[in-house]
């Protein structure tokens, strides 16, 4: 996978240095839930079929958890468990670091801002349904709920690896 820089300006638009217009996005939030890894495999699977490009954004510490940031040469556990389940999501979906057309971003910041601020000019945001999280046993409302009503664009919410995605406007 190779970093990606957000787009600044809309989708439709010519990039600098490049001669045509910029290809519709699509962000996948990704954490260590079995949801997220189909949400994962879905947004993938449209990506392929639409020639779309796809962000892979997977944020720490979860919603709910005391904020940490991290502190350079310092291990940080909040920091491994987000990157373990993304490496781990990443393997199941057959994702390998040679695909051009996904971007991923691991960000130190709260999973719902990264997640909307990384879903500006996509066509849709991507997230798998909050069963038991971190972030309803500390009492948050669940990721996918705060989305839907921030989101500029369509939320689409994977219920599992068997479930049929849902949207929401």
């Amino acid at each position: 996978m190779k970093p990606a820089s957000r787009p600044s300006s809309p989708r439709r638009s010519l990039s600098p240095g490049r001669s045509g217009p910029r290809r519709a996005r699509v962000v996948v939030g990704v954490g260590e839930s079995p949801s997220s890894t189909a949400a994962l495999e879905w947004a993938r699977g449209l990506c392929r079929r639409r020639g779309w490009v796809l962000d892979v954004v997977t944020a720490w510490p979860d919603q709910g958890e005391v904020p940490v940031h991290e502190v350079p040469g310092h291990y940080c556990d909040a920091r491994g468990r987000a990157v373990g389940g993304l490496l781990t999501a990443l393997s199941a979906c057959a994702i390998g670091p040679d695909e051009s057309d996904v971007h991923v971003h691991v960000e130190n910041a709260d999973p719902v801002r990264a997640l909307v601020e990384h879903s500006r000019g996509a066509e849709l945001l991507v997230v798998g349904e909050a069963m038991s999280g971190r972030s309803r046993r500390a009492g948050c409302a669940p990721i996918e709920e705060a989305c839907r009503h921030l989101a500029g664009c369509s939320v689409v919410v994977v219920s599992g690896p068997e479930a049929v995605p849902r949207s929401e406007v």
